[in-house]
């Protein structure tokens, strides 16, 4: 296993090529929303947590307002799945119906598979839970919604953790290198600002580009390329490792007041089955802010800011006076061209 040095960065062919297939209605997203929200002691599903500094919009909801955004920007059809898990399902559903799937005109659900936790032996079986979101292309598949997206014509799939609401569902530039170079997947990564820092990494494992889990790196290895569960990958690669066996990641965790094994099986994993993988290094403070716990670099204070200053740093490319206190409506994110009503885009604290 040797760390990837070789990256391409987003340019603007990229992202014309991206909107000319953004445009022919040729890209999906998944959404991957499994997770309870534990380490954010919340009440209900992380992807229902309202994270927005004015809306108090949930990272759903966020997700699903920029998905329609971009469809009536490119006037196009771009459908979005969710995967949820048996924890939140029917409340994420309910959710969504509650608020008419916030405008999006196609949108489905599957749910992950569940696997047994293991006592510290590994010799008995102690409850259950989601078994990661290595399952999630074949789910897609089983679920029909793959076919039912190459029957309309989609050619491209961005998949994203709900947690990270900077990420883009519909990213231009993403998916126009992904079809430039031909690639059966494509990860939208960062750079590493700290060797410790609790990441993925992208790798190379016998030749081939892959991610190998932070928790499981040797001691000292240095990578400089962070993975952020960023994908483009082509939906007729997808359909043909469906039925690819993934390993299992074993997490040593704490449940009802007993150590335990938690099965997991990782998206990443289904590198290794593809031939042609490219990396795109994108600057952080565009595409990383995710929710990972109550307090620290990675909660809700933290996502906060850095979703104002992504906002301020796209209001800096029009002389619009910056608010201390506001947020964007979803729409000024696939503005083809500079608009003379940008204010009209400025939700401000009333």
């Amino acid at each position: 296993m040797i760390p990837v040095t070789d990256y391409d960065l987003p340019t603007d062919e990229a992202r014309k090529a991206g909107e000319e297939l953004l445009s022919r209605g040729k890209v999906a997203c998944l959404v991957l929303a499994g997770g309870q929200g534990t380490r954010l002691a919340a009440t209900h599903p992380k992807a229902l947590t309202p994270v927005t500094p004015i809306r108090q919009k949930t990272l759903l909801q966020i997700f699903c307002e920029r998905g329609r955004a971009a469809a009536q920007a490119y006037e196009s059809h771009l459908p979005i799945a969710v995967m949820t898990s048996s924890e939140n399902h029917e409340t994420i559903d309910n959710y969504l119906k509650q608020n008419d799937h916030f405008g999006v005109s196609d949108l489905s659900l599957f749910q992950q598979r569940n696997t047994p936790f293991l006592t510290e032996d590994r010799q008995g079986r102690v409850g259950e839970g989601p078994n990661g979101n290595g399952e999630a292309l074949q789910l897609l598949c089983q679920s029909g919604i793959a076919e039912k997206w190459r029957k309309q014509g989609i050619e491209s799939v961005i998949v994203l953790p709900i947690d990270n609401p900077l990420a883009d569902p519909f990213d231009a530039t993403l998916c126009g290198f992904h079809e430039m170079q031909a690639n059966e997947a494509t990860l939208k990564t960062i750079l590493r600002t700290d060797p410790q820092e609790k990441v993925g990494v992208v790798v190379k494992k016998e030749g081939r580009i892959g991610v190998q889990e932070y928790s499981e790196l040797p001691a000292h290895f240095e990578a400089p390329i962070a993975h952020i569960g960023l994908f483009c990958l082509s939906l007729s690669w997808v359909e043909t490792i469906r039925d690819c066996e993934l390993p299992w990641h074993y997490a040593y965790k704490k449940y009802q007041n007993q150590i335990i094994w938690k099965p997991e099986r990782f998206l990443f994993d289904v590198l290794s089955f593809a031939d042609r993988v490219g990396v795109v290094v994108y600057p952080r403070d565009e595409v990383y802010a995710p929710l990972k716990n109550a307090r620290g670099d990675k909660s809700l204070a933290t996502v906060q800011q850095a979703l104002l200053a992504f906002d301020r740093k796209l209001l800096q490319q029009w002389d619009e006076p910056i608010p201390d206190c506001f947020e964007l409506d979803p729409s000024i994110y696939y503005l083809r061209e500079k608009s003379q009503k940008i204010s009209n885009y400025i939700l401000k604290m009333s």
